[in-house]
């Protein structure tokens, strides 16, 4: 799964919203707070047509904003960026109130390159 060092320590050390985790039959993104999981894909998943992606932003122990953006693979990863374009374009950035949205990309005209009407947010 994509993930940088940064993304991977906040994670770890349940400073970030949420975390990634890999199960037997699932990729998840938990909930450090209470432990919920709140978005998911099975592990069957066909990443070239579908991926998760989180947006979250948060402040560390040192009091630094942290913004961190990835998918569970790089399609996803890519997605973020798209989206994230789209929501400061059609104002509905200035709408978010949450510090962290997960939202799935679902390649529904199957050339495999997300766009922002392929993208739907999946938590809150």
């Amino acid at each position: 799964m994509m993930a940088t060092a940064a993304s991977r320590y906040y994670g770890y050390n349940n400073v970030s919203p949420v975390r990634f985790r890999s199960t037997e039959d699932r990729y998840e993104f938990v909930n450090t707070s209470t432990g919920e999981v709140v978005a998911w894909l099975d592990k069957g998943v066909d990443f070239g047509h579908e991926d998760v992606f989180v947006a979250e932003a948060f402040r560390d122990g040192g009091n630094i904003t942290v913004i961190i953006m990835y998918g569970l693979e790089w399609r996803g990863t890519w997605a973020s960026p798209i989206h994230l374009k789209h929501l400061v374009v059609s104002g509905a950035i200035n709408d978010m109130a949450s510090g962290v949205y997960i939202y799935r990309w679902i390649d529904e005209d199957g050339d495999s390159i997300p766009t922002p009407g392929e993208v739907e947010q999946v938590y809150p």
